[in-house]
């Protein structure tokens, strides 16, 4: 089919680009002719709203230029303090999520096996009486806890909307798969601390940032927020320079950046931070008095029972002596003594040991934040925090009927246990293994909305067996994505700026906020919110299901949540800095300003300024959070000793049978301790010499859509890659294999193999091989599909003791030259 000149205008005018429309009119279900000729023959009449980006879960606020209506360009929203007028990659791209002429027009029902792309068109009538009927019989059947509904981190409204639905229905499977920050942070705070929330850190007053391999200048939490941090630590403080180590397996563009770069073998990161700590107490670098008054476990203690038992000090004494943690890491010994010392010596200090899309083990983010308190930085300005959550209101409670708690009754599908682990995000290894084992009971249905991120998912050959087991499979994402793949149903949601959301910023610098995104324009197709359909979803299946959803549409259920903003009397509405200091001044002294007069006016205020948020301090004594047995900081942590006794029963041969299946080492007192353990690593280092890192790119980290030019352009800068996966590999390596610049090469590990483009690259380590995430999933728009590879696919599905948060430094691989091409 012919393009004419003012055909690719039109398209490029709402992309912000010359990007061709390629065959357009050539699927029904798409929609590649729908914006052709709808810009540009208006008055020209401009107008500005503000809105919420949601191109990732970071939360951050956007204001959206329109012309005649027609949104033309995303600029940060200077209000929002996460963003304060600035933008990332993927925002500044998010007209290409709006205007991808790949998006569905409307639901649509598969015709052909799962795979083969067969789609028709059905009306919104049809689709949601599918649902309902299918789920209605589930559960009239008695086994609603077959219904498994797959997200991504909600911790908003839309979050207690989902949940509501799960708990009315019957089914213990709300399971959130969380992108952009590591859960196991919050589970180390409640170790530490007692508070099962994660941790907040106030990067622009620190004066010295210790990085563990955290992406904090690349896909980790706001990266609008932390590039800001980033640039106030360095330049934004008049004759104050912060100084910025990053430890990692590779010169990442985080590491580049940073003042130093200390290379350190893959999965060991614990036993660095634990020989600093050995450092830190022997020459007596710890801040003595928050020790001795604030923390629990740092000398031998002696329990109510009589028995003995071993502090942090010993153990730091005997088992990380600098030139014991060197033959491990191979850091130096002379490294790890300064390190030490200039992190005991320039203060505000702060350690972080978050991974980035694949958490590394709770011990080793134990290990790393005991740091933290070694030098007094909990709580204080420069330090870290406990994030603190907005107290939107709780939606009513559900009146469960008797086939709700039939179905409660039964165990989450993929083995984790609320009721003893107070953080447990969902395992997708372990939900894939669940359904193809049909255990602890078949999964029926599955729902997967937009958010949740399955590529990543390591084994993911497992997951992609497991999601063809399953009869019945609804999607929600706008797009023909690795949802839709394996979908029997697609059901069509908005666009970010087509509907009203709220948003909780990932975890950031520690103050509670939530933006609220009102549309920036109708929808231009005929999708509606997830949250809706939902709601419809309930009513049609009727009876106390129903009862849970009187709201008429998603708006009132975010009016709902932020009354109680209104009703706490603190905080308001995002405003500018100055604005916001005064505030947070008042609240300091115990006063509080109202902005507005009535609930009304406070929502209104809200929406116009694109969210609100509470700027009070999070810092000093008075928000020092210590909910622990001892009501202190732990080092010997008291609250996972308790939770594994309650779990085995008190039996010690319950115990390490549980540290068997672990993999763990440690026994007795060494259990409750941070420490170093080895990594169970998949393949044998005779067939599989080299270590597998993989990470996220900027550009698609936790994107929800990877059909968009401008991402592609941009994936790789610190060595100009992009449209393709590539191989990161240190020249010495390549050379010994006969590598070069450019060749197609396999990397292979026990899982199978994967092709990639070779980049020789000297700042990669000589024993490991780091391929990005994001690319050859299945599905996808004509950008995305087909493209690169997804090195999940040979990522073995190991996990983290105890609470099964995948880990990602497992897998041994292999190189093989494939070709020249």
């Amino acid at each position: 089919m012919k393009v004419n000149r003012r055909d690719f205008l039109t398209f490029a005018g709402f992309t912000a680009a010359g990007v061709t429309l390629g065959r357009l009119g050539r699927d029904r279900i798409l929609a590649r002719e729908t914006f052709k000729g709808s810009s540009g023959d208006g008055p020209g009449v401009e107008q500005w709203t503000r809105s919420v980006c949601g191109q990732c879960p970071a939360g951050c606020g956007v204001q959206v230029r329109l012309v005649d209506g027609r949104p033309v360009k995303i600029e940060g929203n200077a209000l929002c303090p996460v963003s304060r007028g600035r933008l990332c990659p993927k925002g500044a791209a998010g007209l290409q999520a709006l205007y991808d002429p790949d998006r569905l027009v409307g639901p649509v029902r598969r015709v052909g096996p799962r795979g083969s792309g067969r789609w028709e068109r059905i009306d919104w009538g049809e689709a949601v009486r599918a649902v309902a009927t299918r789920l209605s019989a589930l559960r009239q059947q008695g086994r609603p806890q077959g219904l498994v509904y797959l997200t991504g981190r909600q911790p908003g409204m839309m979050g207690q909307a989902l949940r509501r639905f799960c708990e009315a229905y019957g089914s213990p499977n709300l399971l959130e798969a969380p992108d952009l920050y590591d859960e196991a942070s919050a589970l180390v705070a409640w170790v530490t601390q007692g508070v099962a929330a994660p941790f907040g850190y106030d990067l622009e007053q620190t004066n010295y940032l210790l990085s563990f391999g955290s992406p904090i200048l690349e896909a980790w939490r706001s990266p609008v927020w932390a590039n800001r941090a980033y640039g106030r630590l360095r330049r934004g403080r008049p004759g104050r320079r912060g100084r910025f180590v990053q430890v990692e397996s590779r010169l990442s563009p985080t590491a580049a950046k940073a003042d130093e770069w200390v290379p350190i073998h893959p999965g060991t990161e614990a036993a660095l931070a634990l020989g600093i700590a050995h450092v830190l107490v022997r020459e007596g670098r710890y801040d003595e008095a928050f020790v001795r008054d604030r923390t629990f476990g740092f000398d031998d203690w002696t329990d109510e029972a009589g028995q003995r038992h071993i502090g942090f000090r010993t153990l730091v004494l005997s088992d990380y002596d600098p030139e014991a943690v060197s033959a491990i890491t191979g850091v130096p010994g002379v490294t790890i003594l300064r390190l030490a010392r200039e992190f005991s010596a320039v203060r505000p200090a702060v350690a972080i040991g978050e991974g980035g899309v694949l958490s590394r083990d709770a011990y080793s983010q134990f290990a790393v934040h005991c740091l933290n308190a070694l030098v007094g930085c909990l709580g204080s300005p420069g330090g870290v925090v406990i994030q603190q959550s907005p107290p939107l209101q709780p939606l009513p409670p559900v009146e469960r009927d008797e086939g709700a708690r039939l179905g409660l009754s039964r165990p989450r599908i993929d083995g984790a246990d609320p009721s003893l682990w107070p953080v447990t995000p969902a395992s997708l290894p372990a939900l894939a293994e669940a359904i193809l084992d049909g255990r602890p009971y078949p999964v029926e249905a599955l729902l997967l909305d937009g958010s949740a991120p399955l590529r990543a998912c390591p084994a993911w050959g497992r997951l992609e067996q497991a999601l063809g087991k399953v009869p019945f499979v609804v999607s929600f994402s706008p797009y023909l994505d690795e949802r839709g793949a394996f979908a029997d149903l697609i059901l069509p949601d908005h666009t970010p700026l087509e509907k009203w959301q709220d948003a909780v910023p990932t975890p950031w610098a520690g103050p509670p906020a939530v933006g609220v995104g009102q549309p920036a324009l109708p929808p231009l197709l005929d999708t509606r919110h997830t949250g809706e359909v939902v709601a419809e979803i309930a009513r049609g299946i009727g009876g106390g299901v129903a009862a849970a959803f009187p709201y008429q549409d998603y708006r009132e259920v975010i009016l709902h949540g932020l009354r109680g903003l209104y009703d706490a009397q603190r905080g308001m509405a995002y405003s500018p800095p100055f604005e916001s200091a005064w505030i947070s001044q008042l609240e300091h002294g115990g006063w509080w300003a109202p902005g507005a007069g009535s609930f009304e006016e406070f929502w209104a205020q809200v929406v116009d300024r694109g969210g609100w948020w509470d700027p009070a301090p999070t810092h000093g004594s008075g928000h020092l959070r210590f909910e622990t047995p001892s009501g202190r900081f732990e080092f010997f942590s008291q609250t996972l000793r308790g939770a594994l006794a309650k779990r085995t029963g008190g039996a010690e041969a319950a115990l390490v049978g549980l540290f068997e299946e672990d993999r763990l080492h440690a026994r007795g007192d060494r259990a409750y301790l941070p420490y170093y353990e080895p990594v169970p690593w998949v393949g044998e280092e005779r067939d599989y010499p080299l270590f597998l890192n993989v990470f996220e790119v900027p550009a698609l980290g936790g994107a929800r859509d990877s059909n968009q030019p401008f991402l592609l352009e941009i994936l790789g800068p610190h060595l100009q890659a992009r449209w393709e996966t590539w191989a990161e590999i240190h020249p010495a390596t390549a050379k010994a294999q006969g590598i070069a610049e450019g060749d197609r090469v396999w990397v292979e590990s026990p899982l199978g193999r994967v092709q990639a483009r070779a980049r020789l690259y000297a700042g990669a380590m000589q024993n490991v091989v780091s391929l990005p995430l994001g690319l050859g999933a299945p599905g996808g728009g004509r950008w995305s599909r087909g493209r690169g590879a997804n090195p999940a696919r040979i990522l073995a599905a190991s996990r983290a003791p105890f609470v099964g948060i995948p880990t990602g430094w497992t897998t041994r691989v292999k190189l093989e030259r494939a070709s020249h091409a």
